[in-house]
């Protein structure tokens, strides 16, 4: 399984949160418990401070992200839908891309973060996210 220390489908909504004192302003312990007020991946943070996509430019350096390779449903599903309809997709574009709620990437998250993971990208991807995905690939 996942060496991700947050997210375990094994434990049946349990979480074992080591920092939840620092946002609680209490002293140090570890929190073990339901995890209905964790944010996995930090996706409803994410979704609430989500900008737009950054405007695709000739200029800007060119990423070597490769949907197509994985799934080509997934790759019209992002130039289409996640990128307007760009003719390309730049450095920026792909961590964006890489940084999306879980929900927006939806059936098509595993292609989406393979080929991420591919091009270079695979440090953008919040590690909770890419745990739930793709496991220990």
């Amino acid at each position: 399984m996942c060496d991700c220390p947050c997210y375990d489908p094994d434990t049946n909504g349990v979480v074992i949160d080591l920092t939840r004192w620092v946002f609680e302003a209490r002293r140090p312990y570890i929190y073990v418990g339901r995890g209905d007020l964790y944010d996995m991946g930090g996706n409803r943070l994410r979704a609430a401070m989500r900008q737009p996509c950054p405007d695709y430019t000739a200029s800007a350096e060119r990423s070597k992200l490769a949907v197509w390779k994985h799934n080509q449903h997934a790759h019209q599903f992002v130039m289409q839908e996640m990128f307007g309809g760009a003719p390309g997709v730049t450095e920026r574009m792909a961590a964006w891309l890489a940084n999306a709620p879980l929900d927006d990437l939806g059936h098509f998250a595993a292609p989406i973060y393979r080929a991420l993971i591919e091009a270079g990208h695979g440090a953008h991807i919040p590690i909770d996210n890419r745990c739930a995905v793709l496991g220990d690939e």
